[in-house]
């Protein structure tokens, strides 16, 4: 397992990319309705400064009905200039690595993708939808 601390600056750069709201009209029929949520992360560039991922939670309902939610940010790891050319970083599995070190790199992202669901459902006056502030995967 990669150490984060070591080979990554305490900076991150991290970016809104795209939300998109989408309230469903449609009354739900079904006694039982179930919340998904799905995370999606995708190493986007690996350049000599940086290591940049995508990561897109998506919420919506089985049966589909009430609401589909997506939220994207773009964000990156700043290399450790100095420690950086003590490992071969061609064929490591950056996505893997994340998730196994996610409190480490995603805490902080988490959180804010948590955050901004509660406050983008709970805008119509319903109570707020609260996602953990971790990988759904």
């Amino acid at each position: 397992m990669l150490d984060f601390n070591k080979y990554f600056t305490s900076d991150q750069e991290i970016s809104l990319q795209h939300i998109e709201y989408k309230a469903i009209d449609d009354q739900c029929t079904s006694e039982t309705v179930s919340l998904r949520c799905e995370d999606n992360l995708t190493c986007e560039t690996v350049t000599e400064d940086k290591i940049s991922f995508i990561i897109t939670r998506h919420l919506n309902f089985d049966p589909i009905c009430f609401f589909d939610l997506t939220i994207s940010y773009k964000f990156s790891l700043l290399f450790n200039k100095e420690l950086k050319k003590e490992i071969n970083w061609n064929g490591i599995d950056f996505e893997e690595e994340i998730k196994d070190n996610k409190d480490v790199c995603l805490g902080n992202l988490m959180s804010r993708i948590s955050l901004q669901i509660a406050q983008i459902t709970s805008s119509s006056g319903q109570m707020p939808i609260i996602t953990p502030p971790s990988l759904c995967c």
